[in-house]
Protein backbone atom coordinates (compact mmCIF):
# COMPACT_ATOMS: atom_id res chain seq x y z
CA UNK A 1 0.00 0.00 0.00
CA UNK A 2 2.97 2.53 0.66
CA UNK A 3 4.56 2.11 -2.22
CA UNK A 4 1.72 2.21 -4.82
CA UNK A 5 0.37 5.38 -2.89
CA UNK A 6 3.52 6.83 -3.04
CA UNK A 7 3.60 5.93 -6.76
CA UNK A 8 0.36 7.09 -7.64
CA UNK A 9 -1.46 8.62 -4.98
CA UNK A 10 -4.62 6.26 -2.99
CA UNK A 11 -7.00 7.42 -5.65
CA UNK A 12 -5.49 5.65 -8.53
CA UNK A 13 -4.44 2.29 -6.48
CA UNK A 14 -7.16 -0.81 -7.34
CA UNK A 15 -7.54 -3.74 -5.37
CA UNK A 16 -5.93 -5.80 -8.01
CA UNK A 17 -2.55 -3.81 -7.90
CA UNK A 18 -2.40 -4.29 -4.24
CA UNK A 19 -2.64 -7.91 -4.72
CA UNK A 20 -0.30 -8.39 -6.92
CA UNK A 21 2.05 -5.91 -5.66
CA UNK A 22 1.99 -8.19 -2.48
CA UNK A 23 2.04 -11.59 -4.29
CA UNK A 24 -1.11 -12.88 -3.12
CA UNK A 25 -4.58 -13.72 -4.82
CA UNK A 26 -7.16 -10.92 -4.89
CA UNK A 27 -9.49 -13.12 -2.74
CA UNK A 28 -6.43 -13.51 0.29
CA UNK A 29 -6.79 -9.81 0.08
CA UNK A 30 -10.31 -9.69 0.78
CA UNK A 31 -9.92 -12.10 3.27
CA UNK A 32 -7.86 -9.73 5.55
CA UNK A 33 -9.18 -6.51 4.42
CA UNK A 34 -12.64 -4.92 3.59
CA UNK A 35 -11.45 -3.29 0.72
CA UNK A 36 -8.77 -0.93 -0.20
CA UNK A 37 -10.40 1.64 1.86
CA UNK A 38 -9.70 -0.66 5.34
CA UNK A 39 -6.31 -1.60 4.00
CA UNK A 40 -5.03 2.03 3.97
CA UNK A 41 -6.54 2.64 7.65
CA UNK A 42 -4.84 -0.34 8.84
CA UNK A 43 -1.63 0.53 7.19
CA UNK A 44 -2.22 4.16 8.56
CA UNK A 45 -2.45 2.79 11.91
CA UNK A 46 0.66 1.23 11.81
CA UNK A 47 2.40 3.54 10.87
CA UNK A 48 1.48 5.60 13.30
CA UNK A 49 2.08 3.10 15.89
CA UNK A 50 5.84 2.71 14.89
CA UNK A 51 6.56 6.29 15.36
CA UNK A 52 4.87 6.33 18.87
CA UNK A 53 7.59 3.46 19.26
CA UNK A 54 10.44 6.10 18.44
CA UNK A 55 9.09 8.31 20.39
CA UNK A 56 9.01 6.75 23.36
CA UNK A 57 12.31 4.62 23.36
CA UNK A 58 13.90 7.48 22.06
CA UNK A 59 13.09 9.67 25.63
CA UNK A 60 12.94 6.62 27.86
CA UNK A 61 14.83 7.12 31.02
CA UNK A 62 15.74 10.53 30.74
CA UNK A 63 14.72 12.72 33.68
CA UNK A 64 14.76 16.49 32.04
CA UNK A 65 11.52 17.28 31.14
CA UNK A 66 12.51 19.41 28.60
CA UNK A 67 15.32 17.05 26.83
CA UNK A 68 13.10 14.26 27.00
CA UNK A 69 10.74 16.08 24.68
CA UNK A 70 13.65 16.89 22.82
CA UNK A 71 14.64 13.54 22.01
CA UNK A 72 11.41 12.17 21.42
CA UNK A 73 10.58 14.74 18.74
CA UNK A 74 13.53 14.24 17.58
CA UNK A 75 13.13 10.63 17.26
CA UNK A 76 10.16 10.92 15.53
CA UNK A 77 11.16 13.78 13.01
CA UNK A 78 13.46 11.62 12.09
CA UNK A 79 11.04 8.68 11.47
CA UNK A 80 9.65 10.37 9.35
CA UNK A 81 12.26 11.65 7.39
CA UNK A 82 13.43 8.00 7.24
CA UNK A 83 10.69 7.14 5.40
CA UNK A 84 9.27 9.67 3.35
CA UNK A 85 6.55 7.32 1.35
CA UNK A 86 4.96 6.24 4.80
CA UNK A 87 5.03 9.92 6.32
CA UNK A 88 3.24 11.03 2.96
CA UNK A 89 0.38 8.26 3.84
CA UNK A 90 -0.25 9.06 7.52
CA UNK A 91 -0.34 12.60 6.80
CA UNK A 92 -1.51 13.18 3.43
CA UNK A 93 -2.86 10.77 1.43
CA UNK A 94 -4.95 8.99 4.11
CA UNK A 95 -7.37 11.52 3.49
CA UNK A 96 -8.01 10.29 0.19
CA UNK A 97 -10.18 7.78 2.17
CA UNK A 98 -12.62 10.67 2.71
CA UNK A 99 -14.90 11.46 5.91
CA UNK A 100 -14.44 7.98 6.88
CA UNK A 101 -10.41 8.90 7.81
CA UNK A 102 -11.93 11.52 10.95
CA UNK A 103 -12.96 8.70 13.54
CA UNK A 104 -9.76 6.61 12.83
CA UNK A 105 -7.89 9.56 12.89
CA UNK A 106 -9.54 10.82 16.00
CA UNK A 107 -8.54 7.35 17.77
CA UNK A 108 -5.23 7.50 16.79
CA UNK A 109 -5.04 11.42 17.78
CA UNK A 110 -6.73 10.89 21.11
CA UNK A 111 -3.72 8.23 22.21
CA UNK A 112 -0.68 10.84 21.20
CA UNK A 113 -2.86 13.56 23.03
CA UNK A 114 -2.55 11.05 26.06
CA UNK A 115 0.94 10.04 25.35
CA UNK A 116 1.86 14.04 24.93
CA UNK A 117 -0.01 15.07 28.12
CA UNK A 118 1.78 13.26 30.29
CA UNK A 119 5.39 14.47 28.25
CA UNK A 120 3.84 17.68 29.29
CA UNK A 121 3.52 17.10 32.58
CA UNK A 122 5.08 19.82 35.63
CA UNK A 123 6.60 18.84 38.53
CA UNK A 124 4.23 18.01 41.97
CA UNK A 125 1.77 20.60 42.97
CA UNK A 126 2.18 23.06 39.25
CA UNK A 127 -0.97 22.66 36.67
CA UNK A 128 -1.42 20.58 34.48
CA UNK A 129 -1.54 21.60 30.58
CA UNK A 130 -5.53 21.68 30.01
CA UNK A 131 -6.57 18.76 27.61
CA UNK A 132 -7.82 21.39 24.96
CA UNK A 133 -4.05 23.49 24.89
CA UNK A 134 -2.90 19.66 24.49
CA UNK A 135 -5.29 19.00 21.39
CA UNK A 136 -3.69 22.44 20.21
CA UNK A 137 -0.36 21.47 20.94
CA UNK A 138 -0.46 18.13 18.80
CA UNK A 139 -2.67 20.10 16.16
CA UNK A 140 0.33 22.58 15.65
CA UNK A 141 3.37 20.11 15.75
CA UNK A 142 1.22 17.68 12.97
CA UNK A 143 0.49 21.05 10.82
CA UNK A 144 5.03 21.58 11.14
CA UNK A 145 5.49 18.25 9.98
CA UNK A 146 2.17 17.81 7.65
CA UNK A 147 3.49 21.04 6.02
CA UNK A 148 6.99 19.65 5.33
CA UNK A 149 5.77 16.03 3.90
CA UNK A 150 3.91 18.16 1.51
CA UNK A 151 6.56 20.52 0.05
CA UNK A 152 8.92 17.52 0.20
CA UNK A 153 11.18 18.95 2.98
CA UNK A 154 10.60 15.93 5.24
CA UNK A 155 14.42 16.04 5.73
CA UNK A 156 14.37 19.37 7.76
CA UNK A 157 11.71 18.08 10.34
CA UNK A 158 14.71 16.98 12.64
CA UNK A 159 16.73 20.10 12.64
CA UNK A 160 13.52 21.92 14.28
CA UNK A 161 13.22 19.98 17.44
CA UNK A 162 14.15 21.89 19.64
CA UNK A 163 12.59 25.05 18.82
CA UNK A 164 9.47 23.17 18.40
CA UNK A 165 10.16 21.55 22.25
CA UNK A 166 10.05 25.13 22.75
CA UNK A 167 7.14 26.30 21.37
CA UNK A 168 5.10 23.26 23.06
CA UNK A 169 6.59 24.25 26.56
CA UNK A 170 5.19 27.66 26.24
CA UNK A 171 1.82 26.54 27.14
CA UNK A 172 2.79 24.98 30.83
CA UNK A 173 2.25 26.75 34.21
CA UNK A 174 -0.95 28.30 35.95
CA UNK A 175 -1.89 31.08 33.44
CA UNK A 176 -3.61 28.57 31.37
CA UNK A 177 -6.16 27.30 33.28
CA UNK A 178 -6.97 30.79 34.32
CA UNK A 179 -7.82 30.99 30.75
CA UNK A 180 -11.12 29.04 31.90
CA UNK A 181 -12.62 32.28 34.27
CA UNK A 182 -11.31 34.30 31.23
CA UNK A 183 -13.79 32.74 29.03
CA UNK A 184 -17.20 33.53 31.29
CA UNK A 185 -20.60 34.66 29.31
CA UNK A 186 -19.20 35.08 26.07
CA UNK A 187 -21.30 37.76 24.53
CA UNK A 188 -22.06 38.47 20.59
CA UNK A 189 -19.58 41.21 19.88
CA UNK A 190 -21.08 44.45 17.23
CA UNK A 191 -20.27 42.88 14.11
CA UNK A 192 -22.40 43.64 11.31
CA UNK A 193 -21.03 41.81 8.98
CA UNK A 194 -22.76 38.49 7.51
CA UNK A 195 -19.99 36.26 6.14
CA UNK A 196 -20.84 35.41 2.28
CA UNK A 197 -18.89 35.03 -0.39
CA UNK A 198 -18.33 38.39 -2.14
CA UNK A 199 -15.84 37.34 -4.68
CA UNK A 200 -15.11 41.00 -5.70
CA UNK A 201 -17.86 40.98 -8.65
CA UNK A 202 -16.56 43.33 -10.84
CA UNK A 203 -19.48 44.16 -12.69
CA UNK A 204 -17.99 42.02 -15.80
CA UNK A 205 -20.23 38.76 -16.90
CA UNK A 206 -18.02 36.47 -16.29
CA UNK A 207 -16.72 37.78 -13.00
CA UNK A 208 -20.72 37.69 -12.51
CA UNK A 209 -20.98 34.08 -13.44
CA UNK A 210 -18.08 33.07 -11.36
CA UNK A 211 -19.59 34.58 -8.41
CA UNK A 212 -22.95 33.02 -8.82
CA UNK A 213 -21.11 29.71 -8.94
CA UNK A 214 -18.91 30.13 -6.17
CA UNK A 215 -22.23 31.04 -3.78
CA UNK A 216 -23.85 28.25 -5.44
CA UNK A 217 -21.59 25.67 -4.72
CA UNK A 218 -20.94 27.07 -1.17
CA UNK A 219 -24.71 26.45 -0.38
CA UNK A 220 -24.57 23.22 -1.87
CA UNK A 221 -21.89 22.05 0.02
CA UNK A 222 -22.38 23.07 2.89
CA UNK A 223 -26.10 21.58 2.65
CA UNK A 224 -25.34 18.48 1.12
CA UNK A 225 -21.39 18.05 1.62
CA UNK A 226 -18.55 17.78 -1.34
CA UNK A 227 -19.61 14.20 -2.52
CA UNK A 228 -23.19 15.69 -3.72
CA UNK A 229 -22.01 18.46 -5.40
CA UNK A 230 -21.96 18.67 -9.47
CA UNK A 231 -21.71 20.48 -12.37
CA UNK A 232 -25.34 21.09 -13.48
CA UNK A 233 -26.67 21.05 -9.95
CA UNK A 234 -24.64 24.02 -8.96
CA UNK A 235 -25.19 25.48 -12.31
CA UNK A 236 -29.29 25.05 -11.24
CA UNK A 237 -28.53 26.68 -7.98
CA UNK A 238 -26.90 29.66 -9.13
CA UNK A 239 -29.58 30.10 -12.07
CA UNK A 240 -26.69 29.65 -15.12
CA UNK A 241 -26.77 27.57 -18.33
CA UNK A 242 -25.09 24.37 -17.51
CA UNK A 243 -22.28 24.61 -19.61
CA UNK A 244 -21.32 28.01 -17.71
CA UNK A 245 -19.39 25.67 -15.62
CA UNK A 246 -16.77 24.60 -18.04
CA UNK A 247 -15.60 28.41 -19.09
CA UNK A 248 -14.83 28.72 -15.10
CA UNK A 249 -13.58 25.54 -13.95
CA UNK A 250 -12.04 22.23 -15.09
CA UNK A 251 -13.06 20.21 -12.58
CA UNK A 252 -15.94 19.93 -9.45
CA UNK A 253 -12.53 19.49 -7.35
CA UNK A 254 -11.44 23.26 -8.78
CA UNK A 255 -15.04 24.97 -8.18
CA UNK A 256 -15.06 23.75 -4.33
CA UNK A 257 -11.66 24.34 -3.67
CA UNK A 258 -11.63 28.14 -5.24
CA UNK A 259 -15.14 28.37 -2.72
CA UNK A 260 -12.99 27.31 0.50
CA UNK A 261 -10.39 29.86 -0.47
CA UNK A 262 -12.50 32.48 -0.93
CA UNK A 263 -14.44 31.74 2.70
CA UNK A 264 -11.68 31.42 4.75
CA UNK A 265 -10.84 34.61 2.89
CA UNK A 266 -13.71 36.43 4.14
CA UNK A 267 -13.89 34.77 7.09
CA UNK A 268 -10.43 36.17 8.16
CA UNK A 269 -10.89 39.27 6.74
CA UNK A 270 -13.71 39.78 9.09
CA UNK A 271 -11.86 38.96 12.26
CA UNK A 272 -8.66 41.04 11.53
CA UNK A 273 -11.04 44.15 10.74
CA UNK A 274 -12.63 43.34 14.37
CA UNK A 275 -9.26 42.69 15.76
CA UNK A 276 -7.99 46.36 14.74
CA UNK A 277 -10.86 48.16 17.16
CA UNK A 278 -9.07 47.21 20.20
CA UNK A 279 -6.32 49.35 22.11
CA UNK A 280 -2.90 46.95 21.35
CA UNK A 281 -2.27 43.78 19.53
CA UNK A 282 -2.13 41.40 21.49
CA UNK A 283 -6.05 42.32 22.51
CA UNK A 284 -6.93 42.30 18.96
CA UNK A 285 -5.49 39.47 18.37
CA UNK A 286 -8.04 37.62 20.76
CA UNK A 287 -10.81 39.90 19.10
CA UNK A 288 -10.24 38.60 15.86
CA UNK A 289 -10.09 34.98 17.31
CA UNK A 290 -13.50 35.73 19.60
CA UNK A 291 -15.26 36.88 16.07
CA UNK A 292 -14.21 33.86 14.34
CA UNK A 293 -15.66 31.65 16.59
CA UNK A 294 -18.55 33.44 16.63
CA UNK A 295 -19.34 33.68 13.13
CA UNK A 296 -18.60 29.64 12.95
CA UNK A 297 -21.05 28.99 16.31
CA UNK A 298 -23.44 31.27 14.10
CA UNK A 299 -23.53 28.94 11.11
CA UNK A 300 -22.27 25.62 11.61
CA UNK A 301 -22.97 24.80 8.44
CA UNK A 302 -20.34 27.41 6.96
CA UNK A 303 -18.31 26.01 9.51
CA UNK A 304 -18.05 22.65 8.76
CA UNK A 305 -17.52 23.48 5.31
CA UNK A 306 -14.52 25.13 5.75
CA UNK A 307 -13.10 23.30 8.55
CA UNK A 308 -14.20 19.48 8.08
CA UNK A 309 -15.48 19.03 3.95
CA UNK A 310 -12.20 20.72 2.91
CA UNK A 311 -10.65 16.96 3.43
CA UNK A 312 -13.65 15.34 1.23
CA UNK A 313 -11.60 15.84 -1.58
CA UNK A 314 -8.62 13.67 0.08
CA UNK A 315 -5.20 14.77 -0.74
CA UNK A 316 -5.68 17.91 -2.57
CA UNK A 317 -8.02 19.14 -0.11
CA UNK A 318 -4.60 18.39 2.17
CA UNK A 319 -2.49 20.73 0.41
CA UNK A 320 -5.07 23.31 0.24
CA UNK A 321 -5.53 23.31 3.86
CA UNK A 322 -1.66 23.46 4.48
CA UNK A 323 -1.65 26.17 1.99
CA UNK A 324 -4.48 28.06 3.59
CA UNK A 325 -3.20 27.73 7.91
CA UNK A 326 0.22 28.96 6.15
CA UNK A 327 -1.37 31.94 4.75
CA UNK A 328 -3.11 32.52 7.82
CA UNK A 329 0.17 32.80 9.69
CA UNK A 330 2.12 35.02 7.30
CA UNK A 331 -0.87 37.90 8.16
CA UNK A 332 -0.52 36.60 11.84
CA UNK A 333 3.24 38.01 11.69
CA UNK A 334 2.86 40.65 9.46
CA UNK A 335 0.31 41.60 11.62
CA UNK A 336 2.53 42.16 14.70
CA UNK A 337 4.80 45.06 15.49
CA UNK A 338 7.90 44.30 15.18
CA UNK A 339 9.01 44.34 18.51
CA UNK A 340 6.38 41.32 19.06
CA UNK A 341 6.36 39.11 15.62
CA UNK A 342 6.68 35.92 16.15
CA UNK A 343 9.67 33.49 14.42
CA UNK A 344 8.00 31.58 11.01
CA UNK A 345 7.96 28.22 12.64
CA UNK A 346 6.17 29.94 16.04
CA UNK A 347 3.20 31.43 13.51
CA UNK A 348 3.02 28.14 11.99
CA UNK A 349 2.62 25.93 14.38
CA UNK A 350 0.19 28.64 16.79
CA UNK A 351 -2.09 28.87 13.69
CA UNK A 352 -1.98 24.88 13.23
CA UNK A 353 -2.69 24.65 16.64
CA UNK A 354 -5.73 26.92 16.67
CA UNK A 355 -7.36 25.51 13.33
CA UNK A 356 -6.86 21.61 14.74
CA UNK A 357 -8.94 22.58 17.82
CA UNK A 358 -11.28 24.19 15.61
CA UNK A 359 -11.68 21.50 13.32
CA UNK A 360 -12.23 18.63 16.15
CA UNK A 361 -14.92 20.66 17.85
CA UNK A 362 -16.66 21.19 14.63
CA UNK A 363 -16.02 17.31 13.18
CA UNK A 364 -17.34 16.78 16.59
CA UNK A 365 -20.71 18.58 16.54
CA UNK A 366 -19.61 21.07 19.27
CA UNK A 367 -19.35 24.25 17.25
CA UNK A 368 -21.77 26.25 19.08
CA UNK A 369 -19.11 26.06 22.06
CA UNK A 370 -16.26 27.85 20.11
CA UNK A 371 -16.46 31.27 21.48
CA UNK A 372 -16.33 29.84 24.80
CA UNK A 373 -12.79 28.07 24.34
CA UNK A 374 -11.94 31.23 22.44
CA UNK A 375 -9.85 32.32 24.97
CA UNK A 376 -7.84 29.16 25.18
CA UNK A 377 -7.65 29.17 21.36
CA UNK A 378 -5.91 33.02 21.63
CA UNK A 379 -3.80 31.79 24.43
CA UNK A 380 -1.92 29.33 21.85
CA UNK A 381 -1.32 32.78 19.44
CA UNK A 382 -0.18 34.33 22.40
CA UNK A 383 1.33 32.35 24.83
CA UNK A 384 5.00 31.85 22.68
CA UNK A 385 4.90 35.41 22.01
CA UNK A 386 4.64 37.51 25.03
CA UNK A 387 4.55 34.51 27.93
CA UNK A 388 1.95 32.92 29.48
CA UNK A 389 1.07 35.37 32.09
CA UNK A 390 1.44 38.54 30.09
CA UNK A 391 -0.82 36.66 27.60
CA UNK A 392 -3.43 35.29 30.01
CA UNK A 393 -3.52 39.10 30.86
CA UNK A 394 -4.15 40.78 27.44
CA UNK A 395 -6.94 38.35 27.12
CA UNK A 396 -8.64 38.36 30.42
CA UNK A 397 -8.61 42.18 30.08
CA UNK A 398 -10.10 42.25 25.67
CA UNK A 399 -12.96 39.26 27.79
CA UNK A 400 -13.88 42.06 30.15
CA UNK A 401 -13.67 44.73 26.99
CA UNK A 402 -15.61 42.84 24.73
CA UNK A 403 -18.24 42.14 28.10
CA UNK A 404 -18.78 45.46 28.47
CA UNK A 405 -19.79 46.43 24.82
CA UNK A 406 -22.22 43.87 24.63
CA UNK A 407 -23.49 44.99 27.61
CA UNK A 408 -23.82 48.40 26.22
CA UNK A 409 -25.25 47.14 23.14
CA UNK A 410 -27.72 45.01 25.00
CA UNK A 411 -29.21 48.51 26.73
CA UNK A 412 -28.90 50.25 23.79
CA UNK A 413 -31.16 47.51 21.74
CA UNK A 414 -33.46 47.68 24.97
CA UNK A 415 -34.42 51.77 25.06
CA UNK A 416 -34.60 51.90 20.96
Amino acid sequence: MIELVDERGYGAVTVHELAERAGVSTRSFYQCFKGKQDCLLDTYEEITRATARAFLVAREGEPDGRRSLELGFGALARELARDPAAARLALVEVYGAGLATLERRSRVLAKFEAMLGRCLATPAGEAEVPPLLVKGITAGLLRVMRARVVSGRERELPTLSAELVGWALCFRGAAAASLSRAAGDVPPLPVANEIGLDAGVDGEPRSIERGLLLSAAASLAAREGYWHLSGSRICAAAGLSPRIFARHFDSIEACFLATLELLTENLIADAEGQGAHTSSWPRGVHRAVTTLCQHCAADPALARLAFVEIIAPGAVGVRCRVSLIGAIAERFRASAPSSLRPAPLVAEASIGAIWGVMHHQVASGRTEQLPAIAPALSFLALAPVLGPDLAARAIAAESACSRSEGLAASIRSALC
